[in-house]
């Protein structure tokens, strides 16, 4: 690990700009690749300790300097991307699982519209009989250093997954970069297509609503890893003693849950425990910074709004969850 906190040392001691281009996650994933710590889809698929492991990477990753930048690329690209390929066997997803372990290679993933709420039903995008594509996807993390995107889009009453070559499709492409608030260093796109051709060999799933709660829960659950790092960088332990306890208890509870995880099994357990217990932790942080309440994290570190932000997906799970229980 230490070369990765070398690297991102001299990243940002080269860099004299703070907004984002995508360069970070490209220059670091060779070195996340060679360290192992960026995990192949079989081992997240069938060793029951890898997740876990992954999780206790991004931690440390979380920990250095400005480290959530790149420990959120990665868990992106790993958790969707890779989280898609690792439940599918076709040619194009057999071909992509040998690509993105080379550290030469990032695949995105494009589900969200312009308007679609969260909701699957609501995606525009069409791939019409002469396969060509035309549609917008209006956030894709990591769009800025990706080579290539898995594009879903409704099609034969299911929502099949696409795989757009970035590079040879640019012509057909229009690409905006989207600055957020926080982590300035992490590219997110909005990228249209406009009459994009395809092949029918470019399929990568079958039917991604099979797969969209389960990919935003292992997000969800990769935030806690993050926030776990952050806190433990800050070394502050020693001087705020109550800060340690529920650090301690956070991470207990996310080894506890990572430990066992599997392709099988993801969506079972993670799902049982949304929502993820990450309140305590957060509210003593306020605490230690001497801020009234949560939501004012932001003010004395505005990275600190991502454990704060509630997408319309997330909304529904909490929605989703919460009935379950008043059903019970």
């Amino acid at each position: 690990m230490k070369e990765i906190q070398d690297s991102l040392l001299s990243y940002f001691q080269d860099q004299d700009s703070t907004f984002e281009d995508g360069s970070l996650y490209h220059f670091l994933k060779p070195k996340l690749c060679a360290n192992h710590i960026f995990p192949q889809a079989d081992e997240l698929a069938e060793n029951p300790s890898r997740y876990l492991k992954f999780q206790i990477d991004l931690q440390e990753i979380a920990s250095y300097p400005r480290g959530m930048n790149l420990a959120l690329a990665l868990m992106v690209e790993v958790n969707v991307a890779v989280g898609i390929l690792l439940h599918s066997d076709t040619e194009k997803a057999l071909e992509l699982k040998e690509k993105v372990i080379r550290g030469n290679y990032i695949l995105a993933t494009g589900v969200s519209e312009p308007g679609w709420e969260g909701t699957l039903k609501k995606l525009k995008s069409n791939l019409g009989k002469d396969f060509k594509l035309n549609g917008t996807k209006s956030f894709i993390t990591n769009g800025g250093s990706a080579n290539g995107v898995l594009w879903v889009v409704p099609r034969n009453h299911k929502y099949e997954v696409y795989f757009i070559d970035l590079e040879l499709s640019a012509n057909h492409l229009k690409r905006e970069s989207i600055i957020t608030p926080f982590l300035h260093f992490v590219s997110h796109n909005k990228i249209s297509a406009v009459d994009l051709p395809l092949k029918k060999q470019d399929l990568v799933c079958e039917d991604y609503s099979k797969l969209g709660i389960e990919l935003r829960l292992k997000e969800l659950f990769s935030l806690v890893s993050l926030l776990l790092g952050y806190v433990e960088g800050l070394r502050a332990f020693i001087k705020h003693p109550p800060l340690e306890e529920k650090w301690t208890a956070l991470r207990k509870w996310r080894d506890t849950t990572a430990k066992d995880l599997v392709a099988k099994n993801y969506l079972q357990v993670l799902e049982e425990a949304f929502p993820f217990p990450i309140d305590s932790l957060l509210s003593e942080l306020a605490v230690y910074f001497q801020l009234n309440d949560v939501t004012s994290l932001p003010t004395r570190d505005p990275d600190l709004a991502i454990f704060l932000w509630e997408d319309l997906f997330t909304k529904f799970l909490i929605h989703r969850k919460s009935r379950k229980i008043k059903d019970q």
